[in-house]
């Protein structure tokens, strides 16, 4: 019995039985049925050219949605192994790319925000700005200024934001009579000067300048020691809060 697929095999094809005539449209042609079998040339251009086959193959802006579905996106078929750090760029990653909205509550956990760690955790760069009249209230942020012992003088910190001070607690670590802290903005006072003779005595200011708290960004907030023969040892709490 013949082989029915005997006209479909390529060796009973010959070039010389297959002409332009009697392919119509002349799209397919003899010198066509080559090693290459078919060529870009003869790809019409609605389904795969050589100008969609560049270098990079496939790329994004070649990809129609339709053609990406959840079912062909397997659970991890796309791994951050499988991205190349040259792939993902700051062009790529557009201003708000991506949302707090998209940003599951349960991706955000405590061991991703280490409470306390020395590198992570939050801090009062994180803080937003509090106004007059807030009506959700803010964070408070608190600056440590530690003092040491000797002469009468300046400790200065320089502030990264600018910051509202309210509040100022002194607490001295070592005995000396007499003697006082100030809490400054540069040289401006805002506290009085409250006495701290003796170690482990709180000292608490009783007045406050309220035209001299916001110290601004890369500014100087300094605690001077003075009256006592020297300055004791301690340090000085400072309360505040990040304005604009």
């Amino acid at each position: 019995m013949a082989d029915p697929d005997v006209n479909l095999r390529t060796g009973a094809i010959n070039t010389g039985k297959v002409t332009a005539t009697k392919l119509a449209g002349g799209a397919v042609v003899a010198a066509k049925l080559g090693a290459l079998a078919v060529e870009t040339a003869k790809i019409n251009n609605l389904a795969v050219t050589a100008e969609k086959i560049a270098a990079d193959a496939v790329i994004t802006a070649k990809i129609l949605n339709l053609n990406v579905t959840d079912g062909k996106l397997a659970a991890d078929a796309v791994t951050t192994a499988k991205i190349l750090n040259a792939n993902v760029t700051a062009a790529k990653l557009a201003t708000d790319a991506v949302e707090t909205a998209k940003i599951k509550n349960v991706n955000v956990t405590e061991a991703k925000i280490e409470v306390g760690a020395a590198a992570a955790g939050l801090s009062g760069l994180v803080a937003k700005f509090i106004a007059a009249g807030n009506v959700i209230g803010g964070v408070p942020v608190i600056h440590w200024i530690h003092i040491t012992a000797g002469a009468n003088g300046d400790t200065d910190i320089t502030l990264t934001h600018k910051t509202k001070v309210v509040y100022a607690i002194f607490l001295p670590s070592t005995t000396v009579a007499a003697s006082t802290y100030q809490l400054k903005n540069v040289a401006d006072p805002i506290s009085d000067a409250v006495l701290v003779p003796t170690a482990g005595t709180l000292g608490l200011p009783l007045t406050w300048d309220n035209t001299k708290t916001d110290i601004a960004a890369g500014t100087v907030l300094r605690v001077t020691g003075a009256t006592g023969l020297t300055m004791p040892a301690g340090d000085v709490y400072v309360l505040g809060f990040r304005v604009a």
